[in-house]
């Protein structure tokens, strides 16, 4: 294929450019095809060479990527595509794959207040369930109860008791999971770890009005291992019940998980001090089980 010559005026700079470069870009496969195919005349090649070598170099380098963090484009994840268009070549820049990925992930992380479960439950979806190897029956056919109790909106809470290793925290990753992709925003803390944070701090520092607000502010919270705790005063007055009755009064969607929570009223009746006040154990019973649904779970 023979390159034209422009009537108009092209300075010797710009021919210079076309004459070294012209046969270049018709010399790679894939781009001949899209000439080929659409019918590219050599003017419109000679006339959009720079954009269409910046198109090779973008590929190159997409072909050869090492990370989204190390991407060598002006703007981080963006790349030239070639469109074509009666006959003429439009140049676009798009996100590319990994650009989407990463900014989908940190938007989801984001709707994230806390998040206390390990990396390996980050993907799980109600979806993808059951292509992991410690999925029971069970365990898959209270994942799809779970999501209907949120998307029904049948009652506010939600306690999710059964065994170590039933799957307690399974499912409730898989509903915040759920919530955070579409928006939602979500606190889910471990309440041992939580305990833990509250006996040491001052009830007035940056980790326990964090806490606090998390819990009043989330969409959606979970209280994970509840009763796993060693029993606290600092936590059961000024975190727990605040925290319920909060909720409840404004009907905010709150799970629980815990081994059975006939325990509940016994469990928060002692404090670690060997204090007694079974009215507060009653207390926390009550607002938990009002309008709340149980999910038992077997191994």
């Amino acid at each position: 294929m023979k390159k034209i010559k422009f009537d108009t005026v092209i300075n010797k700079k710009q021919q210079d450019f076309i004459d070294q470069n012209h046969e270049v870009v018709l010399n790679d496969s894939e781009f001949k095809k899209i000439v080929q195919d659409n019918k590219i005349s050599d003017q419109e090649i000679d006339g959009n060479l720079g954009q269409i070598l910046k198109y090779f170099a973008d590929r190159q380098e997409c072909q050869n990527c090492v990370s989204l963090q190390n991407c060598g484009h002006a703007k981080k994840g963006i790349k030239t595509e070639i469109q074509i268009y009666n006959q003429k070549l439009i140049f676009k820049n798009i996100y590319c794959h990994k650009h989407y990925q990463v900014e989908k992930e940190t938007k989801f992380l984001n709707n994230y207040l806390a998040r206390s479960f390990g990396k390996s439950y980050a993907d799980l979806t109600s979806s993808n369930l059951v292509q992991q190897k410690f999925v029971t029956e069970n365990l898959l056919s209270e994942s799809i109860q779970i999501m209907k109790w949120y998307t029904n909106n049948d009652s506010n809470n939600l306690f999710i008791e059964g065994d170590d290793g039933s799957g307690k925290t399974v499912l409730s990753a898989i509903l915040t999971n759920y919530c955070a992709d579409k928006g939602k925003t979500v606190a889910f803390y471990d309440v041992p770890l939580a305990t833990q944070t509250v006996r040491t701090v001052y009830p007035y520092s940056d980790e326990y009005k964090k806490i606090t607000n998390d819990l009043n502010n989330a969409e959606v919270v979970v209280l994970d291992n509840l009763m796993y705790e060693r029993p606290s005063v600092e936590f059961r007055d000024g975190i727990l019940i605040p925290t319920l009755v909060y909720r409840n009064a404004n009907a905010k969607k709150t799970i629980f998980t815990g081994i059975n929570h006939t325990q509940l009223k016994g469990f928060y009746d002692i404090t670690e001090y060997g204090d007694k006040d079974i009215q507060k154990g009653n207390s926390i019973a009550n607002l938990i089980m009002n309008d709340c649904i149980i999910i038992k779970l077997k191994k």
